[in-house]
């Protein structure tokens, strides 16, 4: 009951501001405001703003008590027009045009007509940010759109009499009052003038126009990004309204009784809206250690099974070794941690500890006067000769033996 009267005409969101943030290459941030009404049944536009890297201004530039429709565009956000396929879902068709990449971690849009399918991707770290500093900024964004899509919603307009639209560095192509390209141009253009209506409009301010037209003709309450904050953040607009609404049409027939009401509710909601902050800032620390504390058991696992919690010294042992071997003695094959087995699972199983060393000697007494040297270091336990071979007539020895580490 109360959903169908919060949709009513009485209830509906007749002003909003529109404001678009373009990012440029060089992380500049342009906005482009306007703020639109509805009046007996006319769109009107109150004013229009354009400014720099006014984060910082928006909570002056922005009422409060207006919703904001956000659009983003520029150097974060990805867009394609590929050719409709009604057999992919929309995850099929993002992977198609943006391969290898994990969806959890963008927002993202996919619209489709008979002809075309428009895409617009951006990373999720990039959208907090933007509603996060509005939120700081005491704003409250209530749709949130991705790139150059709602133009689409006003070529019927004078719009669809060009070919191309130009918006700054931007030319979009127009056929059948749809978008079918988007081109980078190398300079930004200005001075481009669009009739829309009775107002002229640069092209560069067209995006947060049709935006905030698209918001104020489609209040379904569907984020199009279905950005769950955003989501949110409208349906608790619409209470807040609809609350008001009635409040005032309460108020005038039993005023006193609807004023205690109200007094309690605002109490109980600004309690709910602290609890829910507070519940949000826990559930995303609880999340946060969560994983780390799975990254952190799977890191030691992988410390365990290959051994790394081990300080390496093979090059340590490598040195010392050559560094005393005599004239008469010649190496073949030095093993440090000999390879033992391989179990089931693929893993390898090695020998740490112990150096296999094989090689040939002119004599038993340079081998024994090695050995002894060696028996000096102090990281070595124990050696033991575990072959010597003597060869025909004149010909070196050959040897195998093992050292035990400390």
């Amino acid at each position: 009951m109360f959903e169908r009267l919060i949709k009513s005409s009485v209830f509906i969101i007749k002003q909003v501001i529109s404001l678009e943030l373009k990012i440029q290459d060089n992380d500049q941030w342009i906005f482009h405001k306007i703020h639109m009404k509805v009046r007996n049944k006319r769109l009107l536009t109150v004013d229009k703003e354009f400014f720099i890297n006014g984060v910082g201004e928006l909570k002056d530039r922005i009422p409060k008590n207006i919703p904001l429709c956000v659009t983003i565009t520029g150097k974060n956000v990805l867009e394609r027009i590929v050719p409709a396929d009604t057999n992919l879902r929309n995850e099929e068709v993002l992977r198609n045009c943006f391969p290898n990449i994990h969806l959890k971690d963008f927002y993202y849009s996919v619209t489709s007509n008979n002809k075309y399918t428009y895409l617009a991707i951006s990373r999720r770290s990039s959208i907090d940010q933007v509603i996060d500093k509005c939120r700081d900024s005491g704003i409250v964004p209530v749709e949130l759109y991705l790139g150059h899509k709602t133009i689409e919603n006003i070529l019927s307009f004078d719009l669809q009499q060009n070919e191309e639209i130009l918006i700054g560095d931007i030319v979009l192509k127009v056929n059948d009052h749809k978008i079918t390209e988007i081109q980078n141009t190398e300079d930004s253009i200005r001075d481009k003038h669009y009739r829309l209506g009775n107002e002229l409009f640069e092209g560069v301010g067209i995006p947060a126009f049709a935006s905030g037209f698209s918001f104020l003709v489609n209040q379904s309450g569907r984020s199009f990004t279905d950005h769950e904050q955003i989501k949110q953040l409208y349906h608790e607009t619409q209470y807040k309204r609809a609350f008001r609404l009635i409040g005032v049409g309460f108020l005038a027939i039993c005023f006193p009784i609807l004023l205690s009401n109200f007094l309690v509710f605002s109490s109980l909601n600004n309690n709910y809206n602290d609890k829910s902050a507070e519940i949000g800032i826990y559930n995303e620390l609880f999340t946060r250690y969560k994983i780390l504390e799975a990254d952190l058991k799977q890191k030691k696992e992988l410390l365990e099974i290959t051994g790394l919690k081990i300080h390496s010294r093979i090059s340590f042992y490598a040195d010392k070794l050559a560094s005393v071997i005599p004239d008469g003695i010649k190496l073949q094959r030095m093993n440090i941690h000999p390879f033992r087995q391989k179990r089931r699972n693929n893993d390898f199983e090695f020998s740490r500890g112990l150096i296999e060393i094989e090689g040939e000697t002119d004599n038993s007494d340079s081998l024994n006067s090695w050995i002894r040297q060696l028996k000096k270091f102090e990281w070595i336990k124990s050696i033991e000769v575990k072959e010597y071979q003597l060869r025909k007539n004149d010909e070196p020895a050959n040897f195998k033996i093992l050292i035990v580490l400390s």
